[in-house]
């Protein structure tokens, strides 16, 4: 782990220790719980880490009552902070900036709107915002960023995290309001197997809604995201396999030499995909008689949607050692 990385895992310990002696009242008007908004006990952790972190630059997606605490903290403990609060609602942005204007202590706040739009997320189309750096507080990159969406109706907030890759230093860290829920929860563990340890993931279990704290080890600009995410699939593999085993690998080409040469893969087949359900069972079959494992790797998970007939004969008669957003494997003996 980087310095910069540890130093920012130490803070989160510091402001989750410190966050219970935080006074949200000091706050003019005193932030109320709104039914969208963060729970007073995560408002009181981000305000102990803008305490503890001091940062130049905090960014947030989704604006309204942690816009307000945000802009106090920083006026109170890094003056020299600027926040940068993005919403893909234009109405959620106008409520928040017209609160705002009517606290007493603030810095510098930037408010901007920006749609949300489906981008190429290594290799995944997922939702985005159209982010306008230029409309940002400020050029420093962020130093802390709060994730409070987009709203699962659209789309929830998969892309953002590899949006922010791109948009940060190492060091930087990332909280994720509502990942006690179960769609952030399976969220947190697809980024945990695509991006390895270029993140730390920290589950705040003792923070209502389930806070998580995501520190960046390494900064992943998109055009990057393929390759990376191809990397760290491939380390994985060996690891899911029984010692000396030889397999077959359907991975549509993509993993090249990225596998040790010491592993026995095969290709299901020589050359392309099977025509139907009753080729890719017979190649399947014929695969047998060298392989101990079939692993389907991501790109070529497609295989076991498309071919459907291929997929129930393989979940019928042979055991699925593992299976994730990533890599599936099951035991051909």
């Amino acid at each position: 782990m980087s310095a910069s990385a540890e130093a920012t895992t130490s803070a989160v310990d510091i402001a989750l220790a410190a966050a219970a002696d935080v006074e949200l009242g000091r706050i003019e008007p005193r932030p109320e719980k709104q039914s969208w908004s963060l729970w007073p006990d995560a408002l009181q952790f981000l305000v102990a880490l803008v305490a503890t972190l001091k940062p130049r630059h905090v960014l947030e997606f989704g604006s309204g009552t942690s816009t307000r605490v945000l802009a106090w903290a920083c006026a109170e403990y890094s003056p020299h902070a600027k926040v940068s609060s993005v919403d893909n609602d234009p109405r959620s942005s106008a409520v928040a900036a017209e609160a705002l204007a009517r606290q007493d202590q603030r810095c510098p706040v930037s408010m901007q709107v920006a749609p949300l739009v489906i981008r190429d997320c290594g290799g995944e189309l997922l939702p985005v915002y159209a982010l306008d750096p230029e409309k940002l507080a400020t050029a420093q990159p962020p130093e802390l960023v709060l994730v409070d969406g987009p709203p699962l109706l659209l789309g929830g907030r998969e892309g953002t995290l590899y949006q922010l890759l791109g948009l940060v230093e190492a060091g930087a860290v990332i909280v994720l309001d509502d990942a006690g829920r179960r769609e952030e929860s399976e969220m947190l563990e697809r980024w945990e197997a695509s991006l390895g340890d270029a993140v730390e993931i920290r589950r705040l279990t003792s923070l209502t809604g389930g806070q998580a704290a995501i520190v960046v080890r390494q900064p992943l600009a998109g055009h990057r995201l393929w390759s990376h995410r191809l990397r760290v699939t491939a380390a994985r593999i060996p690891e899911l396999l029984a010692p000396g085993a030889s397999f077959v690998l359907v991975d549509d080409g993509a993993y090249g030499d990225l596998l040790p040469s010491e592993l026995r893969a095969r290709p299901l087949v020589e050359w392309g995909a099977p025509e139907d359900d009753a080729q890719a069972i017979a190649e399947l079959e014929a695969a047998r008689r060298f392989a101990d494992q079939i692993v389907f790797a991501w790109p070529g998970l497609w295989w076991l949607d498309y071919y459907q007939g291929f997929a129930a004969h393989l979940r019928a008669n042979h055991r699925c050692a593992h299976a994730d957003s990533r890599l599936v494997v099951f035991d051909l003996r």
